[in-house]
């Protein structure tokens, strides 16, 4: 049996209760498991610290969830076609504007274990830069939390009036759209198993700001992008981060070179080099088997 590990599930779970009955059910499948794949670095350690039958015996492989098609196919056409598919609203802002990528983008589930308010605390703290380098501010993402995501939409429009919340499904063309008038993404999350508009965002040749230190799976995939430190508390953007950022929103060249890198690695891994790795890791098992 490969257990494939889609994340640690008891890492976005605050009850202690809940959270052992996951650290229960994960350990269990483990134990019968003969290999794992996990998302990220972090995932593999977490995994392997909830059973010794991990840490003796099994191989935890690292095993990252592949670009999808329909936005690899996306990903080359060109710009003015990608136009026709934004939002209406959005449209109206954007279109016939001689600057390309505009937009300050925040593509994530709304939802605490997001730390969506991070996003909302950047722009709050570097409002005049964003302003003097005409940058919008955009936030998109299904409501998981519908209390949650009404507080932070509210504060960010309090915050930036100008920015642009989008309420509606965004489908694949929608969000390479989006994605292709995009200077930057920034994926607030102190955690992550993976996150995959990260690797959207990167085959649209937008580059990403996430937290350093591997504790987002998919920049082991995408190791071109603007590292931050982002706390457990989302509240939380130190000065250093925003001063970071506003620099290499500021180097238009810098970021463009960040974006051509990070959009190769994830044309790169496609569904056909995720079939061959999951392929291989099944051999092996297959021949610990015949041994």
């Amino acid at each position: 049996i490969i257990y494939l590990n889609f994340r640690v599930y008891s890492s976005g779970v605050e009850s202690n209760e809940r959270k052992d009955w996951f650290d229960e059910m994960e350990k269990a499948a483990i134990d019968i498991a003969s290999s794992v794949a996990a998302l990220s670095e972090c995932d593999k350690i977490s995994l392997e610290n909830l059973s010794s039958e991990a840490q003796n015996k099994l191989q935890i492989h690292i095993l990252f969830p592949p670009l999808r098609g329909d936005m690899k196919e996306l990903s080359h056409e060109p710009s003015k076609t990608l136009e026709t598919f934004l939002p209406a609203g959005l449209l109206c802002d954007l279109k016939g504007d001689s600057k390309q990528r505009r937009l300050l983008t925040c593509v994530v589930r709304l939802s605490r274990e997001k730390n969506v308010l991070r996003f909302v605390r950047f722009v709050e703290k570097a409002k005049g830069e964003l302003d003097r380098l005409d940058i919008i501010p955009l936030l998109a993402g299904a409501n998981a939390d519908i209390k949650y995501a009404q507080d932070v939409k509210h504060q960010l429009l309090k915050v930036a009036p100008n920015a642009i919340v989008l309420e509606q499904f965004l489908c694949p063309k929608s969000l390479a759209a989006i994605f292709s008038r995009t200077i930057l993404n920034f994926h607030p999350c102190s955690y992550d198993a993976y996150g995959m508009t990260i690797v959207e965002a990167a085959a649209c040749g937008a580059p990403s700001v996430l937290a350093k230190g591997g504790r987002v799976g998919a920049s082991a995939l995408i190791d071109s992008f603007v590292a931050a430190d982002m706390p457990i508390d989302e509240n939380d953007f130190p000065s250093e981060g925003v001063k970071n950022v506003v620099f290499h929103l500021k180097d238009s060249e810098k970021l463009r070179s960040i974006g051509e890198d990070a959009k190769c690695k994830a044309l790169r891994w496609d569904e056909k080099a995720y079939g061959e790795k999951l392929l291989d890791i099944v051999r092996q098992e297959k021949q610990k088997i015949t041994l």
